[in-house]
């Protein structure tokens, strides 16, 4: 019977998404190199990917762009958060890109090969057989040679993992791969030059430098109270500070969330309060949830924002279903912090190339714009993009095939 469920439920889902369209441009040659397809739908709305874009990536920013932060601890402020995101809630257009890694080869800098973190066909599996073993995080950074990298969960008892990904003349791959303490991984964030995340079931921050040589310098911090199920973020405020923001715990179980708040020095974190998460009551549930969180700072006020994101993590929603983005701005009276909701909306996911429950996540570009990201969920080296699921989500790989690539898209105003 439980069989019969399953391929029942297939067969509606194959046909939910053969039902639905999708509009993709072909790549344009500019100056020789091609520019990867993109689309004007949400991401997630149906599309089938039969040939994934080519691992490409935008030019670099401009010298004078560039020269606009060019701190080691510098990331971009934002123009305007409140009017941008609300402006996202239905004028982001969304392009496609991919990046390519080999399965059985071992990467620097201690020679981890993606099986031993990416392989995503595990016993211990959600519905559908798909897997708990997943991109838990992924940002863009602000180096022009290793633009973005993240973070992969693994199963209980066993080591996640960290990727950094190389831009190599505009095509994008696997540059180095790092085992963590823990089986799973906070999301990733970034900070200058630095990318921040926690290890060892959340009681270490590390801060990895991204340029140096295979990404092998690294500090780390003892955090007091963990909590990052739901998110780690960080940003330089206008008093000249580093201030740590964390949520817990993730997933979609009932009971209260929190959010934590450190100050980050040299000579490590000091744990400045928490603060019980709230959303207007006539809000959808689901955007109480969070699985990555993205930390703002405004130009001009200085003001910090948030944005927490998941998605539908249950039944046919984890596929083809809904992602959640929810904006905070933080508040600090009388020496308390708190994270204040003020806006919300929901776009459209999809597992194959833009899971918002695994990695939804909002960086800002040289021009002071928001970007959005998400990333495909999983990977699963025998062929299939969800181990049983790949004649519906597209074509297995051949088998004899070792390289392999990841699909991810952001969404630009």
């Amino acid at each position: 019977m439980r069989n019969l469920i399953f391929i029942i439920s297939l067969a509606l889902l194959q046909g939910c998404l053969s039902s639905s369209s999708s509009s993709v441009s072909a790549p344009s040659d500019n100056e020789g190199s091609q520019t990867p397809p993109s689309t004007e739908e949400s991401p997630g709305s149906g599309e089938v990917v039969q040939n994934p874009p080519p691992a490409t990536e935008p030019p670099p920013a401009t010298e004078e762009q560039a020269s606009s932060c060019d701190g080691v601890d510098c990331n971009y402020c934002a123009n305007d958060v409140e009017q941008q995101f609300n402006d996202a809630k239905d004028k982001l257009h969304w392009s496609s890109f991919s990046w390519e890694f080999t399965w059985p080869q071992p990467y620097p800098p201690n020679g981890v090969t993606p099986k031993d973190i990416f392989d995503g066909a595990e016993s211990d599996a959600h519905e559908f057989n798909i897997p708990d073993k997943h991109i838990q995080g992924f940002t863009r950074t602000n180096s022009a040679r290793f633009p973005y990298a993240g973070s992969h969960s693994h199963s209980s008892g066993t080591q996640g993992g960290v990727f950094v990904i190389e831009n190599n003349g505009g095509k994008l791959s696997l540059s180095s791969l790092h085992k963590t303490d823990a089986s799973h991984p906070s999301g990733v964030h970034i900070l200058g030059k630095e990318l921040v995340y926690a290890d060892k079931v959340g009681q270490k921050l590390v801060l990895m430098d991204i340029d140096s040589p295979n990404q092998s310098q690294k500090r780390s911090f003892t955090i007091e109270q963990p909590l990052f199920g739901g998110g780690l973020g960080i940003a330089k405020t206008d008093e000249g500070k580093y201030l740590l923001i964390t949520t817990g715990p993730g997933g979609q179980q009932s009971g209260p969330r929190y959010n934590h708040f450190y100050e980050l020095s040299a000579t490590g974190l000091d744990f400045l309060g928490s603060s019980q998460v709230a959303i207007p009551s006539d809000w959808e549930g689901k955007f109480i949830f969070s699985e990555n969180l993205s930390v703002l700072s405004e130009c001009d006020t200085g003001a910090i924002y948030t944005v927490h994101s998941t998605g539908d993590e249950s039944g046919l929603g984890i596929i083809n279903g809904n992602g959640y983005w929810r904006l905070s701005k933080m508040e600090k009276n009388n020496g308390e912090y708190k994270l204040v909701a003020i806006n919300k909306f929901k776009t459209a996911q999809d597992i194959s190339d833009c899971s918002i429950r695994a990695a939804g996540m909002v960086t800002v570009n040289p021009e002071h714009q928001l970007e959005f990201y998400c990333h495909g969920y999983a990977k699963e080296p025998d062929g299939a993009s969800i181990p049983f699921l790949g004649d519906v989500l597209g074509p297995p790989k051949d088998k004899n095939k070792d390289s392999d690539n990841f699909l991810f898209k952001r969404g630009d105003l």
